[in-house]
């Protein structure tokens, strides 16, 4: 995350030199001239004039926004809603659920190893579950579990786990290795993730250098529009 870090501070100084020393300066000549403004370049202006002027407003409001949606997000409608989302969201939610599988398996293949039962080994996992379908999914196994039906088979019924989890608990509970299969999906899903990083990494660089090349370019049209009318007018 350091190129994409770099990339967000450069393009957050260039934002802010052009707003308050070019947008101000220029704007001021194209008033002394009467040059109608484009709605880029008034866009601009305003955005300036609310930041300068208006700038305690956004803090009030910032802070008012932040407030609600923290309150919101610890609601269950909002935890529901938000690790959904996360779960969604191309490459990035990939990546957070190949996370949790790593977790989840390599955890509980040491438990079992441990000689700890899989239903205790459930609850210690519950907790430290990062997301709710997740942790709903285990409640479930866990109540299956009880009722004594196998954990693969409980596995196959939530879609927050890949069949190969699935798969791959069947085979343990068959041939009583049950700890060493959960360690190899747990391995699998750590080189998934290493890829998945690698893939994320590659898809911000040149995602954050369009969002730059988007911004930039849109204040210097907006600045060099009216300098081209200026130049007519004084032709």
């Amino acid at each position: 995350m350091v190129y994409p870090a770099i990339v967000i501070a450069v393009t957050i100084l260039v934002v802010i030199f052009l707003m308050i020393v070019v947008i101000p300066q220029l704007t001021s000549i194209y008033v002394d001239f009467g040059i109608e403004l484009p709605w880029t370049t008034l866009l601009l202006v305003s955005i300036y004039n609310l930041f300068a002027y208006s700038w305690w407003m956004l803090l009030i409001a910032g802070a008012a926004g932040l407030y609600i949606f923290n309150s919101w997000r610890k609601t269950e409608t909002g935890t529901h809603v938000i690790d959904k989302f996360t779960l969604s969201i191309p490459l990035y939610g990939t990546l957070m659920r190949q996370i949790i599988l790593v977790d989840f398996t390599r955890t509980l293949s040491m438990l079992i190893s441990s000689g700890i039962h899989i239903l205790e080994g459930l609850k210690v996992l519950r907790n430290t579950l990062n997301n709710v379908y997740f942790r709903e999914a285990v409640d479930e196994i866990s109540k299956r579990i009880e009722k004594g039906l196998a954990l693969g088979e409980s596995f196959s019924q939530f879609d927050v786990f890949p069949p190969l989890v699935s798969q791959m608990a069947k085979v343990g509970e068959e041939t009583g290795k049950l700890d060493e299969t959960l360690m190899k999906v747990a391995q699998y899903f750590q080189t998934e993730s290493e890829h998945s990083v690698k893939n994320l990494t590659t898809a911000i660089e040149p995602a954050f250098l369009i969002v730059l090349a988007v911004i930039v370019g849109f204040i210097v049209f907006s600045v060099m529009i009216p300098i081209y009318s200026l130049t007519s007018s004084i032709k």
